[in-house]
């Protein structure tokens, strides 16, 4: 049994000292949110032990030997600039009508309606536009900001910005996440409903790990998902049951659990790791990583980040200097 210990630390010149010191150049990027997994690289430990604490650690550990499905990585805390979105309609279609007097039309063919950040793709299309309301039939295909919905039928209103999908499929772009439902409901512009829904980082068609439940709720208002109902699967075997889970769905800095990973190799067998994120302040975090491996036991892991400020504004965060701390305990370590 070893212990390992990690510590780095970065500061800016301190000319008025006479000590030498230097910044790292991505100081700016080093406190950014821990939204997806941790990418650890896998190093051989002698009998390991490692000191657990509650610091958490940048960089310990794993090859893609166990690692996949991973998300991606987030590099900053800086979300996209606003921007305003066009709100006139716009339909294309190969074939339409259109009752000026009722307000009403049917379009069929290659049926394109785009609303703001909204794309609706489709077969055919109801119009109701006293209503706002738009019924689509027939290999319906939905976007909206990096997510994207397909099924056999959808119900929009442009009004409320609710609608509903039935038996669809789902795909999450910024954190590579994909899904089923059995029905979708837009309750607004910003929160969905699915009902009976599975999720997913893996590529299509290979579910290696896959979340099961009753009922998810995706908020971009909040930037969390919450899941009820919830079973793990590795591949069709079910390993891990949770009447309520809540992950992140952005890059905001939040306490809570990270998405899990999943994997195995020769020497370690199954692996599973479910990350703990503690966003304890502006200035420092913590992250505990639990992670079992199925031939070597239970590997605990931790990460300590902090920045330095400048002056007595913390919130500002003009940084003068970073570090980290990074402790592990492993109960068996193989050569």
């Amino acid at each position: 049994m070893c212990i390992a210990i990690a510590v780095n630390g970065y500061n800016k010149w301190a000319f008025e000292s006479g000590i030498e010191h230097r910044m790292h150049p991505n100081a700016d990027a080093i406190l950014a949110p821990k939204i997806q997994n941790q990418v650890f690289q896998h190093r051989p430990l002698n009998r390991a032990i490692f000191l657990l604490l509650w610091f958490p650690v940048v960089g310990l550990a794993a090859d893609s030997s166990w690692r996949f499905c991973a998300t991606p990585t987030t590099e900053s805390m800086s979300g996209d600039e606003t921007i305003v979105p066009d709100r006139s309609l716009e339909i294309s279609a190969d074939e339409g009508v259109f009752n000026e007097l009722t307000r009403r039309g049917l379009f069929s063919g290659n049926v394109d309606l785009l609303y703001g950040t909204q794309r609706l793709s489709t077969d055919s299309l109801h119009v109701d536009e006293v209503n706002s309301r738009f019924d689509a039939l027939g290999n319906v295909i939905f976007e909206d900001r990096g997510f994207t919905i397909k099924g056999p039928q959808a119900e929009l209103n442009t009004a409320t910005e609710k609608g509903a999908f039935s038996q669809a499929s789902w795909f999450f772009a910024p954190r590579h996440a994909r899904g089923e439902a059995s029905r979708i409901y837009r309750k607004s512009e910003d929160v969905l409903s699915l009902r009976d829904a599975t999720y997913t980082t893996c590529d299509p068609g290979s579910d290696d790990w896959k979340l099961s439940a009753k009922k998810v709720e995706l908020n971009r208002d909040t930037g969390n998902g919450t899941g009820r109902d919830v079973v793990m699967r590795l591949g069709n075997v079910p390993v891990f049951y949770t009447p309520w889970f809540r992950f992140p769905i952005d890059d905001r800095r939040k306490s809570g659990f990270l998405t899990p990973t999943f994997g195995t190799s020769s020497n370690s067998g199954l692996t599973i790791e479910i990350p703990y994120y503690w966003n304890i302040a502006p200035h420092y975090d913590n992250t505990f990583s639990p992670r079992y491996l199925d031939k070597r036991g239970l590997q605990l892991r931790t990460e300590f980040r902090y920045l330095l400020p400048t002056g007595p504004d913390v919130g500002s965060l003009q940084k003068s200097g970073f570090g980290d701390i990074g402790l592990e305990y492993l109960s068996d370590s193989k050569e």
